[in-house]
């Protein structure tokens, strides 16, 4: 694995952040409201994107094969 810079860092947590904060309201995850707090406080993420997360329970699209 190569040296990723603070930037790309940033980008892979914060799309990580929130692909796992989709499944967790998804699977009713209690710790999902303090675990958002938590990373954004920790990675100063823009709180339009938790605020849009919290005000929709149906983030995740129909998958279709």
């Amino acid at each position: 694995m190569g040296v990723k810079s603070p930037k790309k860092a940033r980008k892979i947590i914060e799309e990580t952040l929130i692909n796992f904060l989709l499944v967790a309201a998804n699977i009713n995850y209690k710790l999902e409201r303090e675990f958002a707090e938590l990373c954004l406080k920790v990675f100063n993420i823009e709180l339009e994107r938790q605020k849009a997360f919290s005000n929709n329970n149906s983030l995740l699209l129909p998958v279709t094969l």
